[in-house]
Parts: C-alpha cells; sequence; structure tokens
C-alpha cells in the first residue's frame, strides 16, 4: 500500500493528512499547506490525464496555489490571492506539452481554504470538496461542478422532466469545470468570511473518498478520536472495508482534516 501521512500546527489549528494510491497505477492526487503564525492555506487537487499528465497537472496546482499565498503573505486579501492563483495554474496546465509538442490536455480539480482570525474562506474548482464538521454535526462547503449539478439545477427549476433526469443521471459524474480546462470561468468560493468556532473541524477530500463512503461513515471517522492522524486513518479502513465489501477498485485518496484549537 503505497500511503503518505503527514501532520503539522500552529498557533491556531492542527493539520493532518493521509493521501492513498488505493488500486491504481499511478497517484494522481496531490496535497499542500502553508501554515504562518495564525493564519492557514490547505489544498487538495485531484488530477487527471494520461501517463503522468493528471499527477503533473495536480503537482503544478498545488505548487502555483501554494507559493502563491506563501510569497503574498501577510495580505489582507489573500483569499483573492489564491483566486488569482487558480487562474494562472488553469493557465499553466492548459499550456502543457508532451515532447513531441503534443498537447497533453490534462486537468486537475483543486479545492483549498484559508482560515484566518478564527474565519475561513473556501475556493474550488472541479468535485474535489470541503466539509465543515461541528458538534458531530457536518455541511458539504463546496459545489460540485459535475454535470450532475447541472442536471438538478435543470430538475429544480422545471427545466427537464423525471425521466429526463433518471437518464441523463448515469452520465452525472462527468466534470463540466476544472484546472486546465483555459480561460478558467467558474470559481467556487464564499465572498463573505465563515465564522469558525473552537473546535470546528474541517475535511478536504479528492472524490475518491466520498465515492467509497457516506457522508455519515465520514463524519463519524473525523470526530472518532483527538489524533487528526488517527481519524484519517479510521477514514481509510473505512474505505478500504466498503471498497471489499463492494469488490471495487479504490480509487487515489486523499484527505487533510483541520482542527481549530
Amino acid at each position: 500500500m503505497d500511503v503518505l501521512r503527514f501532520s503539522d500546527s500552529n498557533e491556531i489549528l492542527e493539520l493532518a493528512a493521509l493521501s492513498d494510491i488505493g488500486d491504481r497505477d499511478e497517484q494522481q492526487d496531490s496535497f499542500g499547506h502553508s501554515l504562518k503564525d495564525s493564519e492557514c492555506l490547505a489544498v487538495v487537487c485531484d488530477g487527471m490525464g494520461g501517463h503522468k499528465g493528471g499527477s503533473l497537472a495536480s503537482a503544478i496546482a498545488v505548487d502555483c496555489i501554494v507559493n502563491m499565498f506563501a510569497d503574498a503573505y501577510p495580505c489582507e486579501e489573500s483569499s483573492e490571492v489564491v483566486k488569482d492563483s487558480f487562474a494562472i495554474a488553469d493557465s499553466r496546465i492548459h499550456e502543457l506539452r508532451d515532447e513531441n509538442g503534443n498537447p497533453l490536455f490534462s486537468g486537475t480539480t483543486a479545492v483549498s481554504i484559508i482560515i484566518k482570525n478564527m474565519t475561513m474562506y473556501w475556493i474550488s474548482v472541479g468535485d474535489s470538496r470541503a466539509y465543515l464538521f461541528r458538534e458531530n454535526q457536518s455541511a458539504q462547503l463546496t459545489k460540485d461542478h459535475t454535470y450532475l449539478t447541472v442536471l438538478e439545477e435543470q430538475f429544480g427549476a422545471g427545466l427537464i422532466d423525471e425521466n429526463k433526469y433518471n437518464e441523463e443521471k448515469k452520465k452525472g459524474g462527468k466534470l463540466i469545470n476544472y484546472l486546465g480546462i483555459g480561460d478558467l470561468s467558474l470559481i467556487d468560493y464564499n465572498s463573505t468570511p465563515f465564522s469558525l468556532h473552537k473546535g470546528d473541524r474541517v475535511l478536504l477530500v479528492s472524490d475518491g473518498v466520498y465515492k467509497h463512503a457516506d457522508i455519515n461513515e465520514i463524519t463519524s471517522a473525523v470526530n472518532s478520536n483527538e489524533d487528526l492522524s488517527a481519524c484519517l486513518n479510521t477514514l481509510a479502513e473505512t474505505i478500504n472495508h466498503n471498497a471489499k465489501a463492494k469488490s471495487v477498485s479504490r480509487d487515489n485518496i486523499t484527505a487533510v482534516l483541520l482542527k481549530v484549537k
């Protein structure tokens, strides 16, 4: 099993990360963070593309997002810096070429959070997610940029009927937005800072996590231990158990868990 574990902390929070290649030949997820005295950025990216294309795309995105945040610190508008870094990463990935000069057509999702002064911003593109956990309650903060989200909006607005919705739902997992698409126009973010409480936990994940574990299982794992690394181990064990029980191949999984002190 190819598993990477990591932990860190500063004066306002603790952080732990786990990344598991699963049953894939290549790990296309990447994660990164930048912890300052009273501020933090964390990011998870899930790459896609041919051989080495996805892993390269996710690594480029993480490097761009983390470095631009760190270089700008301290900054009053750090969320704007990170949004700008998403656009720059999109351009860099879109321009990737192979040794023959042909486009790689690779891309990556990205979900990032910034925590400062007991407030949080989230920024995302694609279907990697950010969750908030408070007193055994959970909330998904980000919106999936998938065809399913479009279908649900169309069905809710009465633009398509139930038969059409169910027919098209089979293709619901298709991404409609990602870094590398070129001329990135859709970024999900909160414009008003979200207030955090002591003890809040925030989880960033690639889609391999929630495809193998439901929200109740994720919540249980996140709250299973005071030690964040132990929580992520429990989450990975749950995912492995579910995959074996259903005889399905495990996708790459990456999770970054943060706890406000």
